[in-house]
């Protein structure tokens, strides 16, 4: 079988490995791709190689994201109308790594269940794929069909809610995923990092929405029947937590978790 695509080696246990050359045992030759690394690389030099390159992707390093892009797309679509500084952008990135951690009482500092392990978030860009962006297959999914992986780079810093969705995804906890809330939970992060971000929340869009849910009886108020705009709605049942318990309750909430995931052999696995 023959598969074009990128090789990748990874050293999964950590160690000193190191990689000294790769060898084509074939006529197809191995071909370089052009790398920006944050606050490494030289734009002006990046870009030069990106125009001249016959690698048909090119890559994005930050601290904590590693974004594999179509060639044709960057050539075409985020050149041509690039407003910030690829530092800029990954920066931005990683401060959604930052902020997401944050809530879930992650830190690289830690000990235990709680140490936030170095990784990176893989960034694929596929001509086209579910949604308008997706997480599965131990990647996050920007496509092309609609235009999200241009998006990445054209977006405000400030305006990035597809990445911050999908990056929740890559850290969704069993505990806040019943009847039908996989695409619900993932956005507490995503709020966080948007009000780190110093804009306005998306849940204020539907206040009329959540106040009808406040006027209903008590006795007749059911979260999982929510009918008008119930993924907003349900998020800021979600999110009225923190803002009555305050700035710790999500992430003592998460370590509780973890913790009773070790120690607990029932009691978290139904709704």
């Amino acid at each position: 079988m023959e598969t074009d695509g990128v090789l990748y080696l990874a050293d999964n246990n950590q160690t000193n490995l190191q990689v000294t050359s790769v060898t084509a045992e074939n006529s197809n030759a191995v071909i370089k791709m052009p790398t920006f690394k944050i606050n490494k690389s030289n734009q002006n030099n990046f870009i030069n190689d990106v125009l001249n390159t016959n690698s048909p992707f090119v890559e994005f390093v930050s601290n904590h994201f590693i974004a594999t892009m179509q060639t044709e797309m960057i050539i075409k679509k985020v050149l041509p109308r690039l407003k910030q500084h690829f530092n800029a952008i990954l920066a931005g990135w990683d401060k959604t790594w930052k902020y997401t951690n944050e809530l879930l009482g992650l830190n690289e500092a830690n000990d235990g269940i709680n140490k936030k392990y170095s990784q990176y978030i893989h960034i694929a860009n596929e001509d086209d794929s579910g949604g308008y962006a997706n997480a599965s297959n131990n990647r996050i999914m920007f496509q092309n069909s609609t235009s999200a992986g241009q998006n990445l780079f054209l977006d405000k810093i400030s305006d990035q809610w597809a990445l911050w969705h999908e990056t929740g995804h890559t850290y969704q906890s069993s505990q806040y995923k019943w009847n039908n809330l996989t695409e619900v939970t993932n956005n507490i992060s995503a709020l966080y990092v948007q009000e780190h971000f110093n804009v306005p929340l998306r849940i204020f869009n539907y206040m009329e929405e959540i106040e009808l849910f406040f006027q209903t009886p008590i006795k007749e108020r059911d979260f999982n029947k929510i009918k008008q705009e119930p993924l907003w709605v349900k998020l800021a049942m979600f999110w009225q937590l923190r803002m009555a318990f305050g700035e710790n309750f999500y992430p003592q909430l998460n370590q509780t978790y973890r913790a009773m995931l070790n120690t607990e052999k029932n009691g978290l696995y139904n709704d």
